[in-house]
């Protein structure tokens, strides 16, 4: 559960990059004023299909840092009405640390205000033990380019072999399942046997054969 405050005149619609993992549980607020009132559509769908509660708040006195002081005021009323979730900030704003500081050192309890670039920064740094978090780390892991090449020849070398004997959608599954299998530490033994109990004895037997040689 994350209410998300959105900076959208300082990271506009950049800084909705991560939309699609809102949901239900979470709330959205975005800031903005005149001189930025364009989001893309496919952000706003996304939105309403998430179920997330959605609110916006126009700045009506053009001023320095007002939206700055609007986010502030908010995240006060959120949390004084007793609110138990994370708050994001949305913003690449750094005057915000200020906020993160008071909310952290300041106020009669300890809330951890987050404060990231976008709303996908913004669900990896919570502290949610969720599909979603686990989901976005795993996306932008780096990996080692020489490996993850090698990963994708052995793939499709398996591809070649297992295209001979079964179809094209029944491939796709077989191939992520022994995947698997092969990354798992063992001995070509071990692999045999997890597949031939994965997949039967009658096809983990025509499987293995054919992948034998990439193992």
């Amino acid at each position: 559960m994350i209410h998300f405050m959105v900076d959208f005149e300082n990271v506009g619609n950049r800084g909705l990059q991560g939309i699609e993992y809102l949901n239900a549980d979470d709330a959205l607020t975005m800031f903005y004023s005149q001189s930025c009132t364009k989001l893309q559509n496919g952000f706003f769908t996304q939105i309403v299909k998430s179920g997330a509660e959605l609110n916006i708040c126009k700045l009506h006195n053009q001023g320095k840092n007002g939206i700055d002081f609007y986010i502030a005021s908010k995240i006060g009323e959120v949390l004084g009405n007793g609110y138990k979730g994370t708050v994001a900030i949305v913003s690449s704003d750094k005057g915000f640390r200020a906020v993160q500081d008071y909310w952290k050192h300041c106020a009669d309890g300890c809330y951890n205000i987050i404060l990231k670039h976008n709303i996908e920064q913004c669900i990896v740094s919570s502290n949610e033990n969720s599909e979603r978090r686990h989901f976005i780390q795993e996306k932008i892991r780096y990996v080692d380019i020489e490996t993850a090449y090698e990963d994708y020849k052995k793939k499709t070398r398996i591809h070649n072999e297992l295209s001979i004997l079964f179809s094209k959608e029944q491939c796709k599954t077989i191939i992520e399942s022994v995947t698997n299998i092969m990354k798992e530490d063992g001995s070509k033994r071990t692999i045999y046997l997890n597949i031939l109990k994965h997949f039967g004895r009658k096809n983990g037997l025509l499987i293995y054969r054919r992948i034998q040689e990439l193992i």
